[in-house]
């Protein structure tokens, strides 16, 4: 692989990784700050809906001014927020405080995946896009299995706030990197109006695409089915399993391992299987994962059931997230950024939603959440058949 690959990789990894990291090392702190502050599960989860509404929108912002002003430009200011969130959030002292501040950080993180995909899009075709995605993807993966772990230790041993500490500097790392070292992609003859009816315009065009429908739907199940499982998993683990603070890091570890294992193997078959073909095996897993973590919970209910199905889960997303961003937009490579904005803005937006109400259905068991990942596996399956040209 050449240098300049590697560079894009590596660069387009820290971007991916910004919004993952940002939540996954959170995660664990959830049960601790709720007997901290005194606040009910379902208000603390608003950290999370609120981060990933702000995200949404912030995807219908950052692709379109990506497309218009380049992609440094870009960058610069949606790192800036980010760390004007990571900042805010480290200062506060109430729960709302938290909420509002997880809002900004949301939104400035936002710009991380559009921006990565945008980038790989520019200087790659689909199908060596996709394997360079693969590779920034298991970036995630990385982020997934030290986030957590991460977060769980700082919570147990220190306190829960030095984790916006830690994002805080990560953001800063971005910030200086892309300052030095990064060269804009986005040539100026390819750039497109930000006006509102030329955005509208563009996603309208995507919509009547079929293909893009196709993709974008079953990502958003697929997405929507992890982050019930990252909105109610930590409550689970530790009041229904007792999983120690320190360890809750450690209940995330076999889902990022299952990820990034089988996002390098996809950089492998992505060059002699069909994209398409490869995409449906991984829903097809993503199903049976769901099958098996709802029998688990009802048959045998512990936190090996839960996890062995949330791991097929994860290594099936190691499948279907690059080949199915990279397929989703390959139609659309002058609009590129918009194309990715629209498509994270849906998938981000129900993610939220279904982590919001997996949270309320809560019962102190596993089973509303291994329900609703059922429910959800089994759509984004069924959906990618029936949706065809």
């Amino acid at each position: 692989m050449k240098s300049s690959a590697f560079g894009i990789i590596f660069f387009s990894s820290l971007l991916m990784a910004i919004s993952p990291f940002a939540t996954d090392t959170y995660v664990p702190s959830l049960p601790t700050i709720s007997k901290t502050l005194g606040s009910p599960a379902s208000v603390v989860q608003m950290t999370l809906s609120v981060y990933l509404f702000a995200f949404a929108l912030g995807q219908l912002f950052w692709g379109p001014l990506a497309d218009n002003i380049g992609r440094k430009k870009t960058i610069l200011i949606g790192i800036f927020i980010f760390l004007i969130g990571s900042g805010g959030c480290f200062l506060s002292e109430s729960i709302e405080a938290i909420i509002f501040f997880r809002g900004v950080q949301g939104f400035g993180a936002s710009f991380g995946q559009i921006l990565a995909r945008a980038i790989i899009r520019d200087l790659h075709s689909p199908k060596e896009g996709t394997r360079i995605t693969a590779f920034s993807t298991m970036a995630m993966g990385s982020a997934s299995i030290i986030g957590p772990n991460i977060g769980a230790l700082l919570t147990s041993y220190y306190t829960w706030k030095l984790i916006f500490f830690v994002v805080f500097i990560y953001g800063l790392i971005i910030l200086i990197y892309t300052s030095i070292k990064f060269k804009e992609t986005h040539l100026d003859k390819n750039r497109i109006s930000i006006n509102p009816k030329e955005i509208l315009k563009n996603f309208s065009t995507l919509v009547k695409d079929i293909n893009f429908c196709r993709y974008t739907i079953s990502l958003t199940l697929v997405f929507g089915c992890i982050f019930a499982f990252i909105s109610s998993g930590p409550f689970i683990a530790s009041d229904v399993y007792n999983i120690d603070t320190a360890k809750l890091g450690l209940v995330f570890t076999p889902l990022a391992l299952a990820f990034i294992l089988f996002s390098a193997i996809i950089t492998r078959l992505i060059k002699h299987y069909e994209p398409s073909k490869l995409f449906l095996l991984g829903l097809f897993m993503a199903l049976l994962g769901g099958i098996s973590i709802f029998l688990g919970t009802l048959i045998y209910p512990n936190i090996f059931t839960l996890l062995f199905g949330a791991m097929i889960i994860a290594a099936a997303m190691g499948v279907v997230v690059p080949i199915g961003f990279t397929l989703a937009i390959a139609n659309h490579p002058k609009i590129a950024g918009t194309a990715s904005t629209f498509l994270g803005f849906i998938q981000a937006s129900f993610s939220a939603f279904f982590g919001y109400i997996t949270v309320i259905l809560y019962n102190y068991t596993a089973i509303p959440m291994a329900s609703v990942m059922f429910v959800l596996t089994s759509l984004s399956f069924i959906a990618f058949l029936i949706i065809k040209k």
